[in-house]
């Protein structure tokens, strides 16, 4: 199993193992409907964000790799949560490849920036296990991410009773 740095840095990003330090920020951004747009479930109050940070906390605890915060590293500022993860995904377990960033950082590449450095670290630590990515219909953005990734659609599933694409590499 690999173990993941506790910080990493890409070109521009410092990525963080989630602490509760961070949790003030991150609940803001997660919980903005606005970073939710594509999803069923657009509001997401505090308690639900806290309860999945601890959870992302404790995966990281028991695998020794997780989800980062994610800060710029000119500004310091917190603009985003993201990487890999083990989940379940039908009766296969997969990397679940998430990323969510503040609006005002759209178009810039964080999300890919960020998304590569995961990928990256799960192809040369976790090569066994497939780095998978869902998304909404709807979401062009992610679903070109994906594809920039090397991503490929495999299937439509059900996820909290919104039908997402699921694609994998």
């Amino acid at each position: 199993m690999g173990i993941m740095p506790d910080i990493m840095e890409t070109g521009r990003l410092r990525l963080h193992r989630i602490t509760e330090e961070r949790y003030p920020r991150l609940i803001e951004l997660i919980a903005d409907p606005e970073t939710n747009r594509h999803l069923s479930w657009r509001n997401r109050d505090a308690e639900l964000v806290t309860a999945d940070l601890r959870d992302y906390q404790e995966h990281w605890r028991r695998r020794g790799f997780g989800y980062w915060a994610v800060e710029e590293i000119t500004t310091g500022e917190l603009v985003g949560i993201g990487g890999v993860q083990t989940k379940q995904w039908e009766s296969w377990p997969a990397l679940n490849l998430y990323a969510r960033f503040a609006p005002s950082t759209w178009g810039t590449g964080y999300a890919t920036e960020m998304s590569l450095a995961a990928v990256e670290w799960a192809g040369q630590h976790l090569p066994d296990e497939p780095v998978v990515g869902v998304t909404t219909i709807g979401n062009t953005s992610s679903r070109r991410l994906m594809e920039r990734l090397g991503m490929i659609h495999r299937e439509t599933v059900t996820n909290d009773g919104q039908e997402m694409l699921l694609y994998s590499r």
